[in-house]
Parts: C-alpha cells; structure tokens; sequence
C-alpha cells in the first residue's frame, strides 16, 4: 500500500499541506516530507459516520535524513482529508494507537524515539512561558 491509496491524500499532500508534502509532529513545529508514492502500512481506523480518522505508518522522504517510520493520523471526512499530523512509530505508540483507534482509551500517552528530542525541549519551553505569562 502507499500514500495515494487513501482516498484524498495525493490532493492533501500536493495542495492542502501548508507546503507540499510537509507534514508536521503534534507540536506543529518540525515537519518531515511524505509523498504520495511513500510506502506505508495500515494501522488502524476509526470511523463515526462520514468522519474517519486512518492510522498508517510510513518513512519520511525528506533531504535531512529523517528516515525513521512515523504513525501518520489522517482525518477525514466524505473522502476528503483535511487535516494530517504524525508522531514517532515507536512500539508503545503503535499499540497506543491500536487501543485509541478500537475506543479502548481516549487519550494517547505518546513518547518520542530519542529521550531529548528537540520537540519535547520545544513543549517544555513552552510549558515554562506560559507559565510565566500567567
């Protein structure tokens, strides 16, 4: 299976993404390029009416060397995506997803493939501005 054989995903990565074929980690942050003939491999899929949220994993195609599998989440809604966020496919987070995705839980405790990833750096800084500003 790759990318373009969810319905819609050629479209969201080629015109829909804030820059073709960016998708970005659940900080909003860092974004790692997937094209639509990327490989992946279904994980799960939830499905509540029209709305579908799709769970694959799939190895990012960008020029940095990030080359470590990714869990995509994909949302989408009468076949359209409209949004798409990925997070590190560690085996703990595959089996968050599995658990989230069959309503299991209702809440992922995601972790991260390296213990001082920038992006955990990035939420802890945050945390502590915000915290300020108060």
């Amino acid at each position: 299976m790759t990318l373009e054989n969810i319905k819609g995903m050629t479209e969201y990565l080629e015109n829909d993404c804030y820059c073709p074929y960016e998708i970005y980690d659940t900080s909003g942050f860092f974004y790692q390029l997937f094209k639509p003939e990327t490989p992946c491999e279904l994980l799960a899929e939830s499905k509540y009416g029209e709305h579908c949220l799709i769970f694959v994993a799939a190895r990012p195609n960008d020029e940095f060397g990030n080359d470590k599998t990714q869990i995509l989440c994909i949302e989408q809604h009468e076949g359209k995506i409209y949004d798409c966020f990925r997070y590190d496919a560690t085996d703990h987070n595959i089996k968050e997803t599995k658990l989230y995705a069959t309503g299991k839980i209702n809440r992922m405790n995601l972790n991260e493939y390296a213990e001082h990833d920038t992006v955990k750096e990035i939420r802890d800084i945050f945390e502590k501005i915000d915290a300020i500003m108060v």
